[in-house]
C-alpha cells in the first residue's frame, strides 16, 4: 500500500510539472529588498514638505524606486478651467544614468512594469520607463523593478547611479461630457473624455551607488517548432473561426528568471509550422541558471493557449550547443545555442 501510493505520487508530480504552462504575465514572487542609501537634487516642494517620498531598495537583482504620494487635500492638484474639474491623475518617467551618462540596453520596460528583451533590431535604446497612469490622491504609489540584466552594457562592478522621476501632465479620474458638433449626421452631440492640463507637481533625482554582477550573454537561434496534429493533439480544434484557418498562429516565448517572460517572437498563423528565423540575446547572471521555453497559440480575443513548456539549465545547453526535443503539444523544438560568457568584463 506504502509503494502504490509513492507511486501514484510522483505520477501526479510529473504530470503537474510537465503541464505547468507559465503565464507570459507571470512575475517573480517572494522578493526581498533591502534599502540603498541614496541622495537627493533637485526635489520638487512636494518632497520638502513630506507630501512625496521616495524609496530606493534592492534584492535578488532587483532594483526597485518608488514614489509613494501622501497628498493630505486636492488644493496641490490643477483645476481645468473649461470644466472647473480638479485632475489628480498622472504617469512617471524613470530615467536610469549610470556614471553621468544615459544607460543603454536593449531591454525595455512597459506599462505594468514589465520589462522584455527587444529583438525587433539591434540598436540600444535608453533606459526609461513609463508608469500605469493613477492617482496621486489617497495614497497613490508608483513603482518600478528593474532587473540587473537589463545592465548589460555597463562593466561589472560598482557604478555611481541616478534615476531621474518626474510627471508632466494631470488628467482627470473622470470622464467630462462635451458638447461637439457631429459632421456626418449634422446635429449636436456628447462626446465624453478626460480633461488634460500640463503642470510638473512631482520631481526629483536619486544618487546612489550600485554593483552591477558578472552579466552572461548565450545567443538563441530558432530553427523549426513543429505542432502535432494527430492523436496527442489535434490541431484543427486551436481556433474556431469562420474567416480563417482553425489552425494555431504559433509563436515561442523565453522565460527568465523563474519563469518570467523575457522575450517572445512573432506568431505566424494557421501553421503547424512555425519556421521564422529569429534571434535572442539572453542576458543572465549565471551558467547554472535556468531558462525556460513556452509555445503557444496566439489568440486576439481572449488568453492565448500554452501548448508547450520546459525549462533546461543553461549550461547544460551550452556544451550541447541545440535542442531538438518533444514536450506537451510540441512535436519539435529546434534552436541553436552560442554561448557567449561574461559579456560586461
Amino acid at each position: 500500500m506504502k509503494y502504490s501510493f509513492l507511486i501514484i505520487f510522483c505520477t501526479l508530480a510529473l504530470i503537474f510539472q510537465s503541464c505547468f504552462i507559465p503565464n507570459k504575465h507571470q512575475k517573480e514572487d517572494m522578493v526581498r529588498f533591502g534599502p540603498i542609501p541614496y541622495t537627493f537634487s533637485n526635489p520638487s516642494a512636494s518632497f520638502i514638505n513630506k507630501s512625496t517620498t521616495l524609496s530606493v531598495d534592492t534584492g535578488r537583482h532587483v532594483l526597485q524606486v518608488t514614489v509613494n504620494c501622501h497628498f493630505k487635500d486636492k488644493s496641490a492638484f490643477p483645476i481645468d478651467p473649461r470644466y472647473h474639474d480638479t485632475l489628480t491623475e498622472s504617469a512617471f518617467l524613470f530615467e536610469v544614468f549610470a556614471d553621468g551618462k544615459p544607460v543603454l540596453s536593449s531591454i525595455s520596460g512597459s506599462n505594468g512594469n514589465y520589462w522584455r528583451y527587444q529583438y525587433t533590431d539591434n540598436t540600444l535604446d535608453t533606459l526609461a520607463f513609463v508608469s500605469d497612469t493613477s492617482s496621486l490622491a489617497n495614497g497613490g504609489s508608483f513603482s518600478v523593478d528593474i532587473p540587473f540584466y537589463a545592465f548589460h552594457e555597463l562593466r561589472k562592478g560598482k557604478h555611481q547611479f541616478e534615476i531621474r522621476i518626474s510627471q508632466s501632465r494631470f488628467r482627470s479620474e473622470h470622464d467630462v461630457a462635451v458638447q461637439v458638433y457631429d459632421e456626418t449626421f449634422k446635429h449636436n452631440t456628447v462626446r465624453y473624455q478626460k480633461s488634460r492640463v500640463d503642470k510638473k507637481l512631482v520631481y526629483c533625482s536619486a544618487r546612489f551607488t550600485l554593483t552591477v554582477p558578472p552579466i552572461y550573454k548565450t545567443m538563441l537561434y530558432s530553427e523549426k517548432i513543429v505542432i502535432h496534429n494527430d492523436s496527442v493533439y489535434n490541431a484543427y480544434s486551436s481556433d474556431n473561426t469562420l474567416w480563417k484557418s482553425s489552425l494555431p498562429d504559433v509563436y515561442w516565448s523565453v522565460f527568465y528568471p523563474q519563469d518570467q517572460l523575457y522575450t517572445s517572437s512573432d506568431y505566424q498563423t494557421s501553421t503547424t509550422e512555425y519556421d521564422a528565423k529569429d534571434t535572442f540575446a539572453l542576458y543572465h547572471y549565471a551558467m547554472i541558471d535556468s531558462v525556460g521555453f513556452g509555445v503557444y497559440d496566439h489568440d486576439g480575443l481572449s488568453r492565448d493557449d500554452g501548448l508547450g513548456f520546459k525549462n533546461y539549465c543553461i549550461l547544460d545547453l551550452a556544451k550541447r550547443k541545440s535542442i531538438n526535443a518533444e514536450f506537451d503539444y510540441v512535436k519539435q523544438f529546434s534552436i541553436r545555442i552560442d554561448a557567449k560568457g561574461v559579456g560586461n568584463n
